[in-house]
């Protein structure tokens, strides 16, 4: 196995790997555009704020993060506590940003699946801290990095699916009589 695929595994996954040339611009079961990796990666630098995916207590909960891409990796802040926790447990995370453009019923979604470390090299969080992440907590003074094993992405746009068709109005109501 060559080191990109060997990198990209994580457990068994049913996502294709973005970066495998065989996936780019086909359209799979759903009609949905598979994106290419570094499509993925531009997409999610034209956003400041996703979703983590991890575990707490056993229980699934995805949290909001503000965050930056930097080189093929994402990086967010964060204190200490769930997010920081499960990642210094080693366990795989996702991390997922969406658009979706309502005038144009247009959107994309892109999802990676990794592992998480804190970044604690002094030259290193320098460097993070001139990216200048937002931080919802105003004490965020710990940087995540997700370099993730896969990176998965989806494109919709509206000639992709069928147009709705006009649903029947229903029935009017005067107060306390049912329908007219």
């Amino acid at each position: 196995m060559n080191a990109t695929r060997e990198r990209r595994r994580v457990g068994h996954s049913a996502l294709p790997a973005a970066g495998d040339s065989a996936q780019h611009g086909r359209v799979d079961r759903n009609g949905l555009e598979v994106l290419a990796e570094d499509e993925c990666l531009s997409l999610l630098a034209t956003a400041w704020l996703g979703r983590i995916g991890l575990s707490i207590g056993a229980l699934p909960a995805i949290l909001p993060v503000a965050y930056a891409v930097d080189q093929r990796t994402v990086v967010f802040r964060t204190v200490a506590g769930s997010k920081l926790d499960a990642i210094g447990r080693g366990e795989v995370v996702c991390f997922e940003v969406d658009h979706a453009d309502v005038d144009t019923s247009s959107g994309w979604s892109v999802l990676m699946v990794g592992r998480a470390s804190e970044v604690t090299d002094a030259t290193e969080l320098a460097a993070l801290d001139r990216l200048g992440i937002a931080s919802w907590a105003v004490a965020a003074d710990r940087y995540i990095r997700l370099d993730a094993a896969i990176t998965s992405g989806r494109r919709v746009v509206r000639a992709a699916w069928p147009q709705p068709t006009a649903l029947p109005r229903p029935p009017e109501f005067t107060r306390g009589t049912g329908p007219r």
